[in-house]
């Protein structure tokens, strides 16, 4: 039986700095600072839980948030964004 070998996904719990949107809702890529990685920048495709307003506020609050992401290629994509523990 064959295993599929995609990109293992990661988290990573950070404050966001940079959130590009093409609307209140959809998010196309957003910039989060973490304490040991210092600042990571994530592209979007499709829904990662939040909106691009709900992203905003976070970042207005300094509330932080954590990232659950895969790498391709010589970046990051979020698949998931929810509030830190």
């Amino acid at each position: 039986m064959a295993a599929a070998c995609g990109p293992r996904a990661q988290e990573v719990v950070g404050t966001l700095v940079d959130v590009q949107a093409t609307s209140l809702v959809e998010i196309s890529s957003f910039s989060i600072e973490a304490p040991a990685q210092g600042r990571l920048d994530f592209t979007v495709r499709g829904d990662v839980g939040f909106s691009a307003s709900h992203l905003r506020e976070h970042m207005l609050g300094g509330e932080r948030v954590k990232v659950t992401y895969v790498r391709e290629g010589d970046g990051l994509r979020a698949l998931r964004v929810e509030d830190a523990p």
